[in-house]
């Protein structure tokens, strides 16, 4: 998040006029994982408040740690279960970033695209999308719903054989697709795939993104190109504000054991 902020005008414009302003950024994180999102907002020295769901109530303590008072959890099978989720309970909010579960689409996982079940998951998150965007809100930009970004895995790029035969786009196309007409022209929509290693994290893996950006408010295209070339390493990846452990995954390889051993996790 930094070095776009260095980089690209456009995005440095932005911030320093959120900044400025003294706006409290409101986020909206659903499937928030360990929340790299918020991560970003704290990096780049902006007020915020971050709302999250997931169903994994072990998140607690390395959110807490990270965002202290500046993040409502709702973690756990109930409360972080978007699927029990109405959309008009979620607050108002000026941004959403979320990565629904991949298995339906990750090579590893059950490859059924939308006949799974937790498919559902990522047609709630665009309902919330749309929704917010919908709201009646007071006057002024910081009140806005200014945009989102939607990730998961590479195998949602891939048209499937029965996509193919319907005439269908990929699965992440659909995705695209399908919110363009529920939220009209007014947003500008483009998918893009990035390596993970050249945004600075320590793994070689491609993740497709969706950004939504209202037009009138952060019309900021293209996407800013790779950043960090050939990546970092995963000391300086680890996160030192994160107890350490010494459990180690039965059946672990010599590759792992040896990262263990290297930066004494």
């Amino acid at each position: 998040a930094r070095d776009v902020y260095k980089r690209q005008a456009p995005y440095r414009n932005m911030v320093s006029k959120w900044r400025e302003a003294g706006v409290v950024t409101k986020i909206l994180l659903p499937c928030c994982g360990v929340d790299a999102p918020g991560h970003a907002l704290k990096n780049l020295g902006l007020r915020y408040q971050a709302y999250a769901w997931d169903i994994d109530a072990s998140l607690r303590t390395a959110l807490t740690r990270t965002h202290r008072s500046c993040v409502d959890l709702r973690l756990g099978p109930m409360s972080g279960d978007l699927l029990r989720l109405r959309c008009a309970d979620v607050p108002d909010a000026n941004l959403l970033a979320a990565g629904p579960p991949c298995p339906p689409w990750s090579s590893l996982g059950s490859g059924d695209s939308w006949d799974d079940p937790r498919a559902l998951v990522f047609h709630k998150v665009c309902d919330m999308v749309v929704d917010q965007a919908a709201r009646q809100r007071p006057a002024g930009w910081q009140h806005a719903f200014w945009g989102f970004v939607l990730e998961n895995v590479q195998g949602m790029m891939h048209v499937t054989a029965a996509d193919r035969d319907a005439g269908n786009k990929s699965p992440m196309g659909q995705i695209a697709a399908m919110l363009q007409a529920r939220l009209g022209d007014q947003w500008l929509l483009e998918v893009t795939a990035m390596e993970s290693h050249e945004g600075g994290l320590p793994q070689k893996r491609t993740r497709p993104y969706i950004r939504g950006t209202r037009k009138d408010l952060l019309a900021v295209s293209p996407l800013p190109p790779s950043l960090l070339r050939g990546g970092c390493d995963l000391g300086s990846f680890l996160n030192p504000v994160l107890p350490r452990t010494n459990k180690v995954l039965a059946g672990s390889g010599n590759k792992y054991m040896a990262n263990l051993r290297k930066f004494k996790v």
